[in-house]
This record gives structure tokens, sequence and C-alpha cells, in this order.
């Protein structure tokens, strides 16, 4: 591909068809795609003004981007961004803009993130108990035999029976999904997760986070009431009732209740559904697992260091090249991808 093309559609002073023929060579590789990225760095970088930010710019940035990463915060002076900070942090906001636009083009505003159910893997065997599971890149909205309603994010599995028809509702869950349960106050419905706990709900909205290999799980209560169940000290059956606006974080058979959840701080616990990743001061060993899950990426990490980073940014489909620029331009960390691989290295 000529080089001069490809400024020319960054520039936007391409005709619509050298658009086409940029869209048609960026899509076939993601090599092709990992240049233009890089091209398009190097263009907003090279014609952003070389002055130092004032302190009223620097907060709209911050205020823009929904956070900064501690390290990036050495590179200020003062309380000011270095010019070159300055002019990487104001390349992300026009990068993330520019290549909305080129995913726009080339896929029809399509998300990264399945949502169909067409994409789920189910099995219903001869104990009619139905299981679905989410593959990792997938998510789903389903129907339980009571008409309740859960959406499922990736690398989740739930297992529910044919029909409800004993005196509670009964549902495995291993993973992360949003209920909407339909309400009969005589049929309970119990979700049992692998993480030990269970949740008794009568018709409510919720999100439980029960992946079994993270450390912690979550349940954020938005509507009505439920029931909290787990194991406390010495095997004791400990039961807690959550009311709406309530969260809860479980781990090691400790539990910890915010009573005070904000309306950010609801909406980003269930912000999955729409498409949307939510980073607040995340350790990027944590970031990995997220992205693992909605991408199916392989991280190989080369430094231990790396994994205390942490980052605060607000993802909406993008794809993992443009979560990895993002990194790699608020944070030491560089990276490099083959094929479903990715390696990142300290800088």
């Amino acid at each position: 591909m000529d080089k001069n093309l490809i400024i020319k559609y960054i520039n936007k002073t391409a005709s619509q068809e050298e658009i086409q023929k940029v869209l048609e060579w960026a899509s076939i590789s993601k090599e092709n795609e990992t240049l233009l990225v890089e091209m398009m760095n190097r263009w907003v970088a090279d014609h952003m003004p070389h002055t130092e930010a004032d302190d009223t710019k620097y907060d709209e940035f911050r205020h823009y981007l929904n956070g900064y990463n501690s390290s990036a915060a050495q590179n200020r002076r003062s309380g000011r961004l270095s010019s070159y900070a300055w002019i990487s942090a104001a390349a992300i906001i026009v990068l993330l803009v520019a290549w909305n636009i080129f995913l726009m083009q080339r896929m029809g505003n399509q998300a990264n993130i399945k949502l169909a159910e067409q994409n789920m893997i189910e099995s219903v065997p001869a104990n009619h108990i139905r299981t679905i599971y989410t593959e990792k890149g997938v998510k789903a909205k389903i129907m339980l035999p009571d008409s309740s309603s859960v959406w499922l994010n990736s690398d989740t599995k739930i297992e529910y029976p044919e029909f409800f028809n004993t005196q509670t509702r009964e549902v495995r869950l291993s993973g992360e999904a949003y209920f909407e349960v339909k309400a009969d106050s005589l049929h309970p419905m119990i979700i049992t997760t692998g993480k030990g706990f269970k949740v008794k709900v009568t018709g409510t909205a919720f999100n439980i986070k029960a992946y079994e290999d993270d450390e912690t799980a979550k349940t954020t209560l938005y509507s009505g009431s439920i029931s909290l169940l787990y194991r406390g000290n010495r095997n004791k059956l400990i039961e807690k009732t959550l009311q709406p606006y309530q969260s809860v974080d479980l781990s090691d058979k400790k539990i910890s209740i915010n009573n005070n959840a904000t309306e950010e701080q609801m909406e980003n616990a269930s912000i999955w559904k729409v498409g949307k990743i939510h980073f607040e001061s995340t350790p990027i060993s944590e970031v990995i697992k997220i992205l693992n899950r909605w991408h199916g990426t392989q991280f190989t990490v080369t430094d231990q260091d790396i994994l205390k980073y942490r980052i605060t940014a607000n993802f909406e489909n993008e794809s993992i090249v443009q979560i990895l620029e993002l990194i790699k331009m608020t944070t030491f960390i560089d990276y490099s991808i083959s094929g479903k691989n990715i390696t990142l290295t300290k800088r």
C-alpha cells in the first residue's frame, strides 16, 4: 500500500475510491491494521502544537478521558503535563475518534463483541438441564422457562432446567450475568455460583460477576431485593438481604457491602451489557483477564512489574489494537501481536 495514499486517508483528503482502497487493505490482516494505527499516531503527534498545556486544558483532557495512569502523572510538572505528554494525550483523543470513523466505514459500525444467540453453545442432555456457554468474545441474551431475561457476558456458562416445575427455580452460573427475574414469591429463584455463594430472589434486576478464576465475586442490586447466602467462619450459613443501590464484594468468605454506591458506579457494574468496558484504577493483571474474555486473546508478560500498572478508561466496541495503543501511550508498556497472542514488554 502506498503510504502517501494512507496519509491522504488520515488527513481526509482522499477520494471515495481511495478511501475504499485503504479500508480494503487494512481489513486484510492485523499487521496492516496495526500499521495504520501507528501512522495515525505519528501524523496526529506531528500536527499537534508543541506547546505546554495550561492547567485548564489539562483538566479538560482528564475529564474527557475519564482518568489517567499513575505512571503518566510522573510526566506532569507542577500540576501540568509536559509538552510531550500533552501531545500524546491529545493524540489519543483524535486517534480514537478517527479510528472509530475507520471502523464504522469498514464494518458498518459493527461491534467487535458479538451479541447474538447463534454464537452460543447450547446443549440439552437427557436430564433436561440446559447448558449455555458464551465463548470468549461473545455475549448473548436468553430467556429462562419462566420468561425471566438473562444477559450473559463473555466466557460465561449458565445451567437451568428445561422447565421450572419444583418449589424453587434452580439456576447455576459461572461467569457474569445480568438478571431481570420475573416476580414469583411462591417460587424463588436460587442462583448457585462457583464462588461459594448463592442468590435467592423472587423478582428483581441485578448483576452477578462470579468468574471462578477471579479473586473476588461481586453482586449489584438495581431494583427489588435479593438474599445473599454464603458460608462464613466455621462454615456457618449466613444470609444477607440487599436493597436497591447496594453492591457486595465477596472473597475468601469475607463480605464487603457498599451501601452508598453512586449512580455512575451502579451503571459501570453492568456496563458490559451494552458493549462497553470500564476500567477504574484497574491493575493490568485484571485488565488482561477482561481483554482475554472479550477478545479471546492470550497474553504473555515479560516483566512482572507490568502487572502493577493501573489504568482508568472507558472503551466501547474498540478493537484490541485500539485498546493496546491507548495503554501503550499512557503507560511504559509496549506490545507485539502474533495472531491471537499478545506479548507485553516494559519500555
